[in-house]
């Protein structure tokens, strides 16, 4: 029996950690990895920074990368993926759990990317089934939402100014959220940023494409304190898994400091005296609804 567990994130939860040094190294799992290179070396970093020359290094699952745009936005019944299921064929393996992870493929993207998530669940779901995999489970890492509505202007704040996000305050937000939401622009910030941080409706769209019993969730905080706990998860579905967690001495798993505008600094201060339950009234609800627990599913 061919099993798969498809990460699908999310970004800011020690993704990047779990990608690099526990699913490629933890015994009985068979890593697909994401569809683009996360280890360049700083040979190809200084290239591409300061000759915009890319180097890029295949991976073995580089042929995804080649579907995800249709894959996010089409119906199945209007996609043939018959090459990449032929390609997931040729790379699954029977014996460990396929491990797949992208944290960025449920979520519509920096630039307003287009998604239709039932649609990108469902087209994973089929081209893995395609693939001979028989069964097919989620996992998702959820973390307090304040913190990660901190974290994602951080990170990616270049794009706050590009969308000038201070002029949209968490109150015009949380009027957005219970409006008729006609306006193009709170729609715009909505899809690109909020949106995916509804937690509800994640969890709903994972349970729509797979079934209940096939999604996990596990609260950040709890395991990047106790990493037996995702182990524990792991091998509830593989017993045979044995995980890797290295001490790092730059800490992957936690946030790093940027110098960011003004704005940005005042969406910050905002956040941290927000009700954010204005605009996600159901997010601890869902995680404790559905939340990994050592006892056995």
């Amino acid at each position: 029996m061919t099993q798969t567990l498809l990460h699908v994130g999310y970004a800011k939860t020690a993704t990047t950690y779990l990608q690099r040094h526990v699913f490629p190294k933890s015994k009985g799992i068979n890593y697909l990895g994401k569809p683009f290179d996360l280890s360049k070396g700083r040979l190809e970093t200084f290239l591409e920074k300061h000759l915009g020359l890319r180097c890029e290094k295949v991976h073995v699952f580089d042929p995804f990368f080649e579907h995800e745009d249709i894959m996010r936005v089409r119906p199945p019944e209007e996609i043939d993926l018959g090459g990449l299921a032929g390609h997931l064929r040729g790379i699954l393996s029977e014996r460990d759990l396929n491990v797949w992870s992208h944290e960025g493929y449920l979520r519509s993207g920096r630039k307003s990317a287009p998604l239709d998530r039932p649609h990108a669940i469902a087209n994973l779901v089929n081209v893995f089934k395609a693939a001979g995999s028989t069964d097919i489970r989620a996992l998702v890492v959820l973390r307090d939402t304040k913190k990660m509505l901190a974290s994602y202007a951080v990170q990616f704040h270049r794009d706050f100014d590009y969308l000038r996000i201070g002029d949209l305050s968490l109150e015009d937000v949380a009027v957005f959220r219970d409006s008729d939401r006609t306006d193009r622009y709170a729609a715009l910030i909505w899809r690109v940023w909020y949106e995916y941080l509804d937690y509800r409706l994640m969890i709903e769209n994972l349970i729509a494409g797979l079934g209940r019993e096939n999604v996990y969730v596990l609260r950040y905080e709890e395991m990047i304190a106790d990493w037996s706990l995702l182990e524990d998860l792991l091998r509830s579905i593989h017993p045979g898994i044995r995980g890797h967690f290295p001490a790092l001495h730059e800490n992957t798993t936690q946030d790093k400091p940027y110098d960011v505008s003004g704005p940005i600094r005042d969406y910050l201060d905002s956040v941290r005296d927000f009700d954010v339950a204005r605009i996600f009234p159901d997010n601890e609800g869902s995680i404790k609804e559905m939340l990994y627990t050592r006892t056995p599913r």
